[in-house]
Formats: structure tokens, sequence, C-alpha cells
């Protein structure tokens, strides 16, 4: 996902394996159009998460992880917790 306030920015949500066999979310980022990318936040249990940013201007990133909203305004360097998500009426 590209970042609305500066086009090199991307974002990607990805799976890592790991040594034991099972995989675990991972949220990287790259400053130089997608060169390359860094990891700023690794998930610990195997979930869907959720990114979300303004494609047209500069504004936050949202993460869904965990059954949480948080909130990064350092382009995922840090987040704060908004609260939980219900997951009433979700379907798998």
């Amino acid at each position: 996902m590209q970042d609305g306030g500066d086009r090199r920015t991307l974002y990607l949500l990805a799976w890592v394996a790991q040594s034991n066999g099972s995989s675990l979310p991972v949220l990287a980022r790259s400053r130089d159009g997608g060169v390359t990318f860094t990891i700023v936040r690794r998930g610990s249990s195997p979930e869907r998460a959720g990114l979300w940013t303004s494609r047209t201007g500069a504004g936050p990133l949202y993460l869904m992880s965990g059954g949480q909203l948080a909130v990064s305004t350092d382009h995922g360097s840090s987040f704060s917790p908004l609260g939980p998500c219900s997951t009433r009426g979700r379907t798998t």
C-alpha cells in the first residue's frame, strides 16, 4: 500500500515462515519506493491483520491486529491502541 503523503513510502502486510513450520504476520515498510523493505512490526499469533491509510494525502496509518485497532502517526514505527473491535456478526 502506498502512503498518500509520501509516494516513496510503501507498506506491506506479509506472512513470514517460522522454523517450526508455522507463519506469523509482519508489517514491513519501504521508504525507497519498494527497492528495500524493513520489518517494523511482528505479529505474535497467526491472524489476518488489516491496514489502512489515506491514499490521497498525508495521514495516520491504522492497523487492525489481534482484535485491536491501533494508529501510527510515525509511518508505522510505533502504534497506539485505539480500542478493541467487536467480532459479533463475524463469519469465517
